[in-house]
């Protein structure tokens, strides 16, 4: 569906791969006719999917260095080191209380910028800048609306419903005392009572936010 909307807003030349099998990376004929489109670009930009490929960053970082001409441009943003911090934390707690193995099942890459900087140069880049930036980012769906979008197809994607929905709550539950914020500045995240009875979340007086760490990079094939 992604990339019918891409062609659909212009995009010329569409297709998936994992970027993680150097081998499997194959283009379409662009110019040349050639299958094999190395040393042809004069720039490789990405945002919001390296940090998705934990298996193998090197490979990541080789498919680029081979697409680019001499002098071409590496250009990222991706998760970086402390980047969701507390909502991690209590995934990899209650996956291993359930008898789970959660850095087997956690997909997450969020390096360093010291280490992703050493990354790039081992593969012949010369680095410009590698910077940490975080940002508190407000959730408007909610802790377990984004924890539905984000971890449920990838953490959880081998576990039944019931069992990925339980997990989802306690991580939620643990996370509230940190990352809810309920409008009176003590970060408690307590609902709120009214009349003697539990009053729902105030969206006008409190809400979900996570802390985003975002790795931004610029380097240079040598």
């Amino acid at each position: 569906m992604r990339i019918a909307k891409s062609e659909s807003n212009g995009l010329k030349h569409a297709f998936v791969a994992d970027l993680q099998d150097p081998l499997t990376l194959v283009f379409p004929p662009l110019t040349t006719g050639s299958e094999q489109e190395q040393d042809k670009f004069d720039a490789v930009f990405s945002n919001a999917a390296l940090h998705w490929c934990k298996r193998d960053p090197n490979a990541v970082i080789e498919n680029a260095k081979r697409v680019l001409k001499k002098g071409g441009r590496f250009v990222g943003e991706m998760g970086g080191y402390m980047n969701c911090v507390g909502v991690r934390s209590a995934l990899h707690t209650v996956l291993k209380r359930r008898g789970y193995s959660p850095v087997e099942l956690d997909p997450w890459y969020f390096p360093h910028d010291s280490e992703y900087k050493k990354l790039l140069e081992s593969h012949g880049f010369q680095v410009q800048s590698c910077t940490l930036h975080p940002r508190i980012t407000p959730v408007p769906a909610g802790l377990r609306g984004w924890l539905d979008l984000f971890v449920s197809n990838s953490w959880l994607k081998g576990l039944k419903g019931e069992e990925a929905d339980k997990i989802l709550k306690e991580v939620e539950d643990m996370c509230r005392v940190d990352l809810f914020y309920g409008g009176n500045g003590l970060g408690d995240g307590e609902k709120k009572e009214e009349d003697g009875k539990e009053g729902k979340e105030d969206k006008d007086e409190g809400g979900w936010g996570l802390m985003y760490v975002r790795l931004r990079f610029v380097a240079t094939l040598a």
